[in-house]
């Protein structure tokens, strides 16, 4: 035996409803676009480097590792020569 009840929603309810129901021209328009992203090796350390970039002016919002790093990674390359002799 089965029952059957009717619910009744309010007018609210049924506006936010229809409001978050976007037409289909809305639903398969394509993704805005995000940031960008570069990936290259830095030559004087051999480090990977990312750098995201701004998709509209191609600035560069963020480094990883930061240009900071890689200058104390290149300064401590270039002193291991002064302390380490490469020939055995």
């Amino acid at each position: 035996m089965a029952i059957e009840q009717a619910v009744e929603f309010p007018a609210a309810t049924r506006a936010t409803a229809a409001a978050s129901v976007r037409p289909a021209s809305e639903r398969n328009a394509p993704a805005p676009p995000g940031p960008a992203f570069r990936f290259w090796t830095d030559r004087e350390t051999g480090k990977t480097v990312i750098s995201v970039l701004d998709s509209e002016t191609r600035e560069v919002i963020r480094q990883i590792p930061p240009e900071e790093i890689l200058a104390i990674a290149r300064a401590i390359g270039r002193m291991r020569g002064f302390f380490f002799d490469d020939e055995a």
